[in-house]
């Protein structure tokens, strides 16, 4: 958020900043999703309410093109109603060209489609409007997202005149939530001037087709309706169910390749927690979710043709744990793996304490110290040590031993550290200074643009 303070979402992804009354952006990123931003309005002792969407990038040899479709009176008025919500249609289809491909907008007038990287014409078309054609080409770009507003043009000769429609966008559906009351958002298309907007019955507002309302919702299940009236008498309305209550505890989570990263979800593994008489297997997608009372437990989490996982967890009352629990390749000899994941190599640092992480898949396995440090292996063959940078060029050097002392295998990284105002020199390089979002959703994300760490074979018995 501005002024650089940051937080992450909680388990069920929701985030909350006590600021003070004035206008902020928020900007949201998670690993492997896109990074977006809303800006919100804030007054003196009142609550807010702003959700973030982040979609995930497209594949590597495509772009995803994301927009709005609106209706005007003739095709020059494109740019003056391109950001206004009360004009926008609903099940409209935006066709691009060369190629066929098309999109249908939703409820809100919203639409997105993957398309191979290249520039296309916009085209959209609606019941009851007449065609229009973007004065714009648009430009799909290998691996990112980028936005295009279309048009469709409403006919001079008298004709059926579309209801209102309207669309709740925030909360999304099926929410639940604990706190008792809470912002309601959406928006609202029309083409005749509107005699009333209702929010749970109460009046509400819309600026430029956008509104916004306060719901006080009740123990349990809420149905929160919007119902928009124009001057014709038609109607249109909107409804979602919200849940308000205090969840089951329990632990939520995923487990994956730690060598591969967090894409790499492993399926039936075997997640256990002893104490509370739970054991069950990860789905298709790597998850796995169970309802524990709160208290301090042994997790457990094993594969085939993996290393065993275990920690201690301490689930509250009414709170959901989230877990993410990465297991290494299990190695069947002496032979195996050493590898630093974070810093990665290369990098620019600001703090002068840093954690460093990374695995050693070694059988035999005693200890790990980076720069001398003894590395916490709690989490075997996971590693973890604190280590202080001194000023300008690092060397972090990991050394794993086994049980019989013998050295098994050694990696290093090169990182700089620069002193904030001292003016120290950093490694070679870009020299650009390291850039994080204002709010990381889903714990902190790998530097962009990183370099992979390197990752070196382990040194069998007697070559040490």
């Amino acid at each position: 958020i501005d002024g650089g303070e940051s937080t992450v979402t909680n388990d069920v992804g929701e985030y909350s900043f006590d600021v003070e009354a004035g206008t902020y952006t928020v900007e949201a990123s998670a690993e492997g999703f896109s990074t977006e931003w809303i800006v919100r309005e804030v007054e003196a002792g009142k609550t807010v309410w702003g959700s973030i969407r982040l979609y995930p990038p497209p594949s590597d040899d495509e772009g995803t093109i994301r927009g709005v479709v609106f209706w005007v009176d003739d095709s020059s008025e494109h740019w003056d109603y391109k950001e206004d919500a009360s004009r926008r249609v609903a099940g409209a289809t935006v066709s691009f060209s060369p190629g066929d491909h098309e999109a249908t907008t939703s409820s809100s007038g919203e639409y997105e489609i993957d398309l191979p990287a290249g520039t296309y014409a916009v085209t959209a078309s609606a019941e009851g409007y007449h065609d229009g054609t973007s004065p714009e080409d648009v430009t799909a770009v290998e691996g990112h997202s980028v936005w295009a507003a279309a048009h469709v043009i409403r006919p001079e000769e008298d004709g059926p005149v579309p209801a209102p429609s309207v669309s709740i966008t925030d909360p999304p559906d099926g929410s639940v939530v604990e706190q008792d009351e809470i912002m309601v958002s959406g928006t609202v298309t029309h083409s005749e001037p509107l005699t009333s907007l209702t929010v749970d019955g109460e009046e509400v507002g819309a600026d430029r087709g956008y509104f916004e309302a306060l719901v006080l919702l009740q123990e349990g299940e809420n149905v929160i309706e919007a119902v928009a009236e124009d001057e014709l008498g038609q109607i249109g309305d909107d409804a979602i169910t919200i849940y308000l209550g205090v969840p089951d505890s329990g632990i939520d989570g995923f487990v994956y390749d730690a060598s591969e990263g967090q894409q790499a979800r492993i399926s039936g593994a075997v997640v256990s927690v002893p104490e509370a008489e739970v054991e069950l297997a990860t789905d298709a997608s790597g998850a796995f979710s169970a309802d524990i009372e709160e208290g301090v437990y042994q997790l457990g989490v094993e594969a085939e043709g993996y290393g065993t996982y275990q920690r201690n967890i301490t689930i509250e009352q009414g709170s959901r744990l989230g877990l993410r629990v990465g297991l290494y390749p299990q190695i069947e000899s002496d032979e195996g793996i050493i590898q630093i994941l974070s810093p990665v190599d290369g990098a620019e640092l600001e703090e002068e304490e840093i954690v460093v992480t990374g695995w050693a898949a070694i059988g035999n396995l005693a200890s790990v110290a980076v720069n001398g440090v003894e590395a916490d292996l709690d989490a075997a063959p996971s590693f973890r040590a604190e280590i202080s940078l001194e000023a300008g060029e690092n060397l972090i050097e990991a050394v794993a031993h086994r049980t019989n002392g013998e050295e098994a295998g050694r990696t290093s990284v090169t990182v700089s550290y620069e002193k904030s105002g001292c003016g120290c020199s950093a490694a070679s390089g870009s020299g650009s200074s390291l850039v994080w979002p204002a709010l990381l959703l889903l714990g902190l994300l790998p530097l962009r643009g990183r370099s992979l760490s390197r990752t070196t074979r382990a040194t069998p018995p007697g070559l040490g």
